[in-house]
């Protein structure tokens, strides 16, 4: 999970995040490459992961069979993200969605010159806009999800101090 964390935050870091789920950015190869638990994940999005722990420093021994493996870890993890959204009835507020949308305008009319040069730097860290919309989408859903949770912790343990 840590690893997971470490990679969505720096994609984080390099760019700020894209507009609405609803979206299809430009894509390398966005049909889905395999599917977990129900969810089709994009070749985009398992290229990410997969290139992700191949150039990590530190990885420079591991075979191709445990870097596949360290990103079917990380691409499990945002479906469960995903299944415990979706078991608790959790979404992106409006607001958080209209956040996305001007971070995206933003990034392609104050960050960079154009469309262009934007795609070039998302192609040097492995991402096609989508994966990289979904790799932000997922941060925030994630957020959501942690903050209901340690919510919920919290009224439970009150609940049960004050028994």
């Amino acid at each position: 999970m840590k690893k997971l964390l470490s990679l969505l935050l720096i994609a984080v870091i390099i760019l700020p995040c894209l507009s609405s789920c609803s979206v299809k950015y430009n894509s390398q190869n966005p049909e889905t490459a395999l599917t977990i638990e129900g969810r089709e994940i994009s070749y985009d999005l398992y290229r990410y992961f997969y290139m992700s722990y191949k150039t990590a420093e530190g990885n420079e021994d591991k075979s191709a069979e445990e870097i596949k493996q360290s990103a079917l870890t990380s691409l499990k993890e945002l479906v469960a993200i995903e299944k415990m959204a979706e078991k608790y009835d959790l979404e992106l507020s409006d607001e958080a969605l209209d956040l996305l949308k001007e971070n995206m305008k933003q990034l392609r009319t104050v960050i960079y010159a154009n469309e262009e040069e934007m795609i070039k730097e998302l192609e040097k860290q492995f991402l096609s806009e989508q994966a990289y919309y979904d790799l932000c989408y997922h941060i925030d859903l994630e957020a959501v999800v942690s903050a209901y949770l340690c919510e919920e912790a919290r009224v439970d343990k009150i609940v049960i101090l004050g028994t």
